[in-house]
């Protein structure tokens, strides 16, 4: 496809860049209209090729109204997104990584507390992961974190005799024998009730 630029003599304004790739050899890309500003003076800096050869977007916050990502769907080809503000920073160190695809391809919140004021969420409704076992024997997963929780269910238990599901805590690793495997201990469970509405 052949590139031209195309300027409208009609009252829109309108400047259409016609080819397959528009390129341009600058830092700085600009999107400053005045009649859209909020308050006068600053730049408008909608993306930048930054020192680190980073894509930055709003640079330095150029627009006061932030960034809005319009859509039905967000897809991110990366494995972690990091919520980092350094005004709600109690402590310059660390990373601060909201969301990770972690290695068993398993979606976590505050990989390795990274966040020190942990998670809060609020009106949730949380359905915990199943592990399935059978007979007597509880396998319990020897890599975890502490404070996870798992729900074990029995399929060879009789629901008549007893509840065919279990429930554990991680407390860490073994501090006695020094292992880094990790200990679980189970959290009692209360009876049957059933559900109303």
């Amino acid at each position: 496809m052949p590139a031209d630029i195309i300027l409208d003599d009609s009252d829109d304004g309108l400047v259409t860049i016609q080819g397959e790739i528009l390129k341009s050899e600058t830092t700085d890309f600009k999107l400053d209209s005045p009649e859209r500003r909020s308050v006068d003076g600053g730049e408008r800096r909608a993306l930048v090729h930054n020192v680190n050869d980073g894509l930055t977007v709003n640079f330095e916050g150029d627009y006061p109204g932030g960034v809005s990502i319009d859509g039905d769907v967000l897809r991110a080809h990366s494995y972690e997104l990091h919520l980092d503000s350094a005004s709600r920073r109690h402590s310059p160190r660390g990373k601060r990584r909201a969301l990770t695809h972690d290695t068993n391809d398993g979606l976590t919140l505050n990989i390795d507390g990274d966040y020190p004021g942990g998670v809060t969420i609020r009106g949730a409704h949380l359905n915990l992961k199943v592990s399935v076992v059978e007979g007597v024997d509880i396998k319990l997963p020897r890599t975890a974190g502490i404070g996870d929780l798992l729900l074990v269910q029995n399929v060879d238990a009789d629901p008549l005799f007893a509840n065919p599901h279990t429930l554990w805590l991680c407390v860490g690793p073994d501090a006695v024998t020094g292992s880094t495997d990790a200990v679980w201990v189970q959290v009692p469970l209360g009876d049957f009730v059933l559900g109303t509405e």
